[in-house]
C-alpha cells in the first residue's frame, strides 16, 4: 500500500439545498419572487390612418380580386363608394379597413385624391 494521505476538499458554508425529492431542506428560507409592475392595457385595434370622411377613388377599372373572395367584395365597395366610411359601411366587416389600405398601397385606389 502506498503512503498517500487522502486530502478532503475545503468546506464552505452553503445555503440549505433541495433534497432529492424536490422538497426544500429543513431550515431553508422562502424567497419571494419579485412581481413585475402592471402593464397598461393595449388597444385592441390600431388607429385608423385616414378618417372615414376622406375621399376615396378607385384607380384600377378592373377588380384585381378573384371573384367570390372577400378581396373582390371590398374592391367592389371601393368602386361604388365616395368616402372611406361609405366603403367600410358597405362591406360591414372589421377586416375591410386592412384590405382597403392594401389596395391603396398597391396603387389600385387612392385616398384623399
Amino acid at each position: 500500500m502506498s503512503n498517500v494521505e487522502k486530502i478532503s476538499p475545503p468546506t464552505k458554508s452553503v445555503a440549505p439545498a433541495k433534497t432529492a425529492k424536490g422538497k426544500k431542506a429543513k431550515g431553508a428560507k422562502k424567497v419571494q419572487a419579485k412581481q413585475a409592475p402592471a402593464k397598461a392595457a393595449l388597444p385592441k385595434t390600431r388607429p385608423a390612418l385616414y378618417p372615414d370622411s376622406a375621399k376615396l377613388v378607385a384607380i384600377t377599372k378592373e377588380n384585381p380580386g378573384r371573384p367570390g373572395t372577400f378581396s373582390h367584395k371590398v374592391f367592389a365597395a371601393i368602386q361604388k363608394a365616395k368616402t372611406v366610411g361609405a366603403c367600410l359601411e358597405a362591406v360591414n366587416d372589421p377586416r375591410a379597413r386592412k384590405y382597403l389600405y392594401w389596395f391603396v398601397a398597391r396603387g389600385h385606389a387612392q385616398i384623399g385624391g
